[in-house]
């Protein structure tokens, strides 16, 4: 079932969650480089030239894509240390955090999968609170 989903274009025709370009552009306009790293498996199916679409044609910024089923590692590897992390998994999040440290802004998007689970960092289901919280955190950074 879950092939048959990936091989539809349900997600291709998607609506972006409401504010979720906000915050993309703000990241970009104040120097973060935004990395989306997906656990979805992008050289199947044509799903990276797919998720590229997308995100192009619902205006979506980015700087690069990495596959990854362990985005902590991959993370760690790529990059050594992020300053901002936004995941809709909770395990994720509390992995990353593991390796990555305390020096860093953790937001979890809630979803029906994660509303009980405990989770680390800043947790919400509206983007324009996640919004908010990067401008409190770059605010604070210039300080």
């Amino acid at each position: 079932m879950k092939e048959e989903y990936r091989c539809s274009d349900y997600k291709n025709k998607a609506i972006p969650r409401e504010g979720a370009r906000e915050v993309l552009n703000h990241l970009h306009r104040n120097g973060y480089l935004v990395y989306i790293v997906t656990a979805r498996p992008l050289f199947k199916y044509n799903l990276l030239e797919k998720t590229i679409e997308w995100l192009r044609e619902n205006e979506l910024y980015y700087d690069y894509i990495y596959c990854s089923q362990k985005k902590d590692f991959t993370i760690f590897e790529k990059f050594g240390h992020v300053d901002v992390v936004i995941d809709d998994n909770c395990d994720n999040i509390n992995q990353i955090k593991s390796i990555n440290g305390e020096d860093c802004l953790y937001i979890n998007i809630e979803n029906i999968d994660n509303a009980n689970r405990e989770c680390e960092g800043f947790r919400t289901r509206e983007m324009k609170l996640v919004l908010n919280k990067l401008t409190q955190k770059d605010q604070g950074s210039r300080r």
